[in-house]
């Protein structure tokens, strides 16, 4: 099995909260799977997102047909206290 090495990790967080956020994930956080081959090293990566002031939740959620989606939230303190802040970073809809 394949298991990702802590920079690929960091690489992927780090493109996914540089990328574009919408007004929703600003409001409530912005998830990222869990890939399987992140999972015996993401604790302790997270711990240094929430050092540089990331709020960092990780969660599991089980359907009924016993599916498990392993995920985490980020979600940026200054944003929620002051949503103008994270305008470079909201994508826009499209104009019909």
């Amino acid at each position: 099995m394949y298991i990702a090495s802590r920079e690929e990790i960091i690489k992927l967080i780090n493109s996914n909260l540089n990328g574009p956020w919408t007004e929703q994930e600003v409001a409530v956080g912005k998830d990222m799977t869990v890939m399987q081959s992140w999972r015996h090293s993401i604790r302790g990566i997270l711990g240094e997102y929430r050092e540089m002031g990331w709020c960092v939740d990780r969660k599991m959620q089980i359907s009924s047909n016993a599916a498990r989606r392993d995920f985490i939230r980020f979600s940026n303190p200054l944003w929620e206290s002051d949503p103008t802040r994270a305008r470079g970073y909201i994508v826009q809809a499209p104009l019909p």
